[in-house]
């Protein structure tokens, strides 16, 4: 049985946690099964707990919900399968919907939530994630990785672009999450 499984929405930056985690020998798929685990959005459509923990990582909203218009329309008709017209057709609608909706799902399935902006050289919370994987190694540094490891050309969004239905949501999300509240523009 695999150790770890880590749930996230799409752009939250599960390539980078893969790519540092084999950089240390650890094998762990991304949105796939690896002997000890995997991370990805995928693993929240047909969840079936398979391992000892599970994992959910955030990123911070903006930067996420921005980096969602980046997500492929394959992507986006895996998320329409499963909620059909509930999922608003356009941005920053339909990302803003996504990350609300997503990571509820995943908080529900998941034993605790982590921010990836926790995750780094020497932190507290990187050697947390590591010694349940039983890896003694340290968290390598960003330099031997890369910080633009799955970087794609995305629209840049604020809380001014946050439609009004789905802002009071955002914001008591992202405090839950521990993130600095936006302010708006005047």
């Amino acid at each position: 049985m695999a150790r770890l499984i880590i749930l996230s929405t799409g752009r939250s930056g599960t390539t980078y946690i893969h790519r540092c985690l084999s950089h240390l020998g650890v094998k762990f798929g991304h949105e796939k099964l690896d002997y000890q685990g995997g991370i990805g959005w995928n693993f929240a459509i047909d969840f079936k707990r398979s391992c000892d923990i599970v994992l959910h990582q955030v990123r911070e909203p903006f930067a996420c919900i921005s980096s969602l218009t980046a997500f492929t329309p394959y992507h986006w008709e895996r998320v329409r399968k499963i909620y059909g017209k509930e999922m608003p057709e356009d941005h920053p609608a339909k990302a803003v919907w996504f990350y609300i909706t997503w990571n509820n799902r995943c908080e529900k399935l998941a034993d605790k939530t982590y921010r990836l902006e926790d995750i780094y050289y020497g932190s507290e919370k990187a050697n947390s994630l590591l010694d349940i994987l039983g890896v003694n190694k340290p968290w390598p540094p960003i330099s031997s990785v890369g910080t633009t490891i799955n970087a794609r050309p995305h629209a840049v969004y604020s809380i001014n672009d946050v439609p009004g239905e789905y802002r009071k949501e955002l914001l008591k999300m992202s405090k839950r999450y521990g993130y600095k509240e936006q302010e708006e523009d005047d």
